[in-house]
């Protein structure tokens, strides 16, 4: 990197992002619901969920492109309400990449800066040092039409860094593209985000490519913050079951609480068979719960014994270095377990019977319909 780019790289870095008790409604259904969370500078935290629960809508409200009904947003202590959209030195990319299809690589690269007034010298060496950030200086004189769907995304943030922003949003940038690419140019944002040091806000209802971008995520459901966390605490310590059946696959059984005390809790299954669990009752007898556990964290064995669940193999999938098996309890509730290739497995004849024994260290426990907790 030459010492211009350095300048430029000193030049970016992130300022904090705080959104709090941001609300926003559309013909009064509620888009955003009281949403408040923190991004500290420089980090890169991801906005996940489903379709619908409030993403875009809260990532074009920072952008200025929508004015909330009510809340704050601030860029450290600067309070972004009263600053209209193109001063707030916000660089944001959409997923169409939405270039200007009659303008060369790198006019489109300019165009913020030209919009800004900057002088021509000064354009000319900032478009030639984003270009060779984003690894397209041999690119510059082409339209976009003559470009990759990477490529032309690439353009698309050698643009919005262009005015030097204290914040980058993307939303869902790398959705139209095919898998490997996508893969490929995540890595680059990466690369691209830590050399820059800018403070980052990404869009996306992909679980892995959050996981694999971010140093943060916002879970969201239904316009709310559902939880916040790193990768590895959203996947491993879910405060919900929307979180946990979000964040990965879970199966989940729906069971009974039906004694424990402050060392363990039992629960009696749809079969009448029952588990204990080495945690503490949360719920009173009676209590209607959910059991949920991860694929990998379910061993399946050809014997039966106290505790391990009776289930009927219905599939078994071979994904990469694993194997995948579908199966069903007795009841009919399907469950997924999940085994190394390398590891000694019964015969897995799709329709015979195995044994599931569930790691009760890391399974999970949810209210059911009418569950009651025991504080």
């Amino acid at each position: 990197m030459d010492m211009n780019l350095n300048a430029h790289v000193r030049a970016a870095q992130g300022k904090a992002l705080s959104v709090r008790r941001l609300t926003h409604s559309y013909d009064q259904k509620i888009a955003l619901g009281d949403v408040s969370f923190e991004v500290p500078a420089g980090e890169i935290v991801a906005l996940l969920g489903p379709s619908g629960c409030g993403k875009s809508t809260l990532l074009k409200s920072i952008a200025g492109l929508i004015r909330p009904s009510r809340g704050e947003i601030r860029l450290d202590d600067v309070d972004l309400a009263p600053i209209p959209c193109q001063s707030r030195r916000i660089g944001m990319v959409f997923q169409s990449y939405a270039l200007f299809p009659h303008m060369t690589v790198s006019e489109n690269v300019a165009y913020g800066l030209v919009s800004h007034g900057t002088p021509r010298a000064e354009r000319s060496a900032r478009v030639e040092q984003l270009l060779k950030l984003v690894r397209l200086e041999a690119y510059g004189s082409r339209l976009p039409r003559e470009l990759s769907g990477g490529q032309q995304q690439r353009v698309a943030v050698a643009r919005a860094l262009a005015v030097n922003p204290s914040l980058l949003l993307l939303d869902e940038p790398f959705g139209a593209l095919d898998r490997a690419l996508r893969a490929e140019l995540q890595v680059e944002l990466i690369r691209m985000q830590q050399s820059l040091g800018i403070t980052t806000l990404i869009v996306t209802h992909d679980q892995e490519e959050a996981q694999t971008v971010a140093d943060r995520l916002v879970l969201m459901n239904e316009g709310c913050v559902e939880q916040v966390g790193t990768p590895e605490e959203l996947y491993d310590h879910p405060v919900s079951l929307f979180a946990n059946t979000f964040m990965g696959h879970a199966s989940i059984i729906h069971c009974e609480a039906v004694g424990g005390d402050d060392t363990h809790t039992v629960l009696q299954l749809p079969d009448q068979s029952v588990l204990t669990l080495p945690r503490p009752l949360g719920f009173l007898a009676g209590s209607k719960v959910v059991l949920t556990f991860r694929p990998e964290d379910a061993e399946v064995s050809e014997s039966a014994a106290p505790g391990l669940l009776p289930a009927r193999l219905l599939h078994c999938t071979t994904l990469g270095a694993h194997l995948q098996m579908d199966l069903q309890l007795q009841d009919g509730t399907p469950v997924k377990a999940q085994a190394s290739r390398r590891a000694r497995l019964p015969s897995l004849e799709t329709g015979r019977t195995l044994f599931i024994q569930i790691d009760v260290q890391r399974c999970h426990l949810f209210p059911g319909a009418g569950a009651t907790s025991s504080t």
